[in-house]
């Protein structure tokens, strides 16, 4: 594979697809499945409430797939659905005080794994490849529409 783009498309794919199944395996004991501790660390890295809408499109997922996920997240205690003041159709998502605990510690895990996994690598490299990584999203944030 010596086209240089094609190459790096193949790498980027294949890497957020090990990235995950890694941290999978790492937050294995908590027995949460990926699609929960993705949707619920999405909700806790946001500074206001989000919609259902806005979550799919992040997940990748369908609507009728984020409602049952979403069903389930309630059912635990771990996520409320409001109505949206804006928009009466619209739910928004936060997390309830059970939530924020419990995500207080799938990020300290994703924090240690990110620290395991990178520890050998430069702190200029890595600095770099995160420049690139950002560059390639704002591209493919630009796109969307």
């Amino acid at each position: 594979m010596d086209n240089l783009p094609q190459r790096f498309a193949f790498l980027l794919h294949r890497t957020a697809a090990l990235y995950r199944q890694a941290l999978d395996q790492r937050l294995k004991p908590t027995g949460l499945s990926q699609a929960t501790w993705r949707t619920l660390l999405i909700l806790r890295n946001r500074a206001e409430p989000m919609n259902q809408t806005e979550l799919a499109g992040r997940l990748a997922i369908e609507g009728p797939t984020l409602v049952r996920l979403l069903d389930r997240l309630e059912g635990q205690g771990w996520v409320v659905r409001s109505t949206d003041p804006k928009d009466r159709r619209s739910k928004l998502l936060t997390l309830t005080a059970e939530g924020l605990i419990l995500t207080e510690g799938l990020q300290q895990e994703l924090d240690a794994f990110s620290r395991d996994l990178l520890a050998g690598i430069d702190e200029d490299a890595l600095a770099q490849g995160t420049e690139l990584l950002d560059r390639v999203f704002q591209l493919l944030q630009s796109r969307k529409g």
